[in-house]
């Protein structure tokens, strides 16, 4: 009973994680354009890495369950992790190709 509470807690706190990158990634800037047009925008990074380790611990604690499944969309949406450091390093790999290709 102790376990499953420990490993409830480390998905709830995987998904504040995931949902907080994903809010400053892109919710953040559009609403503050709306609300405040004249002002400097500062960009501020998320929690790096550690909504990926919760949320990979959770998918293996809850493994064959709803929350396994919710923990997996979380993974994928957290844009302080793992996934999507490598989907920008890949992004900027082939733009750096294509301006070469363009400009020889």
């Amino acid at each position: 009973m102790i376990k499953f509470k420990i490993f409830t807690w480390i998905f709830a706190l995987g998904a504040f994680i995931s949902i907080f990158n994903f809010y400053l990634s892109f919710v953040r800037y559009p609403i503050f354009c709306l609300l405040r047009k004249k002002e400097f925008y500062k960009f501020s990074s998320g929690i790096p890495l550690f909504g990926n380790i919760f949320n990979l611990v959770s998918i293996i604690a809850f493994w064959g369950t709803k929350r396994a499944i919710l923990a997996a969309v979380f993974l994928l949406i957290d844009t302080g992790g793992l996934l999507w450091f490598a989907y920008s390093m890949l992004d900027q790999y082939f733009k750096k190709q294509k301006d070469e290709k363009q400009n020889p």
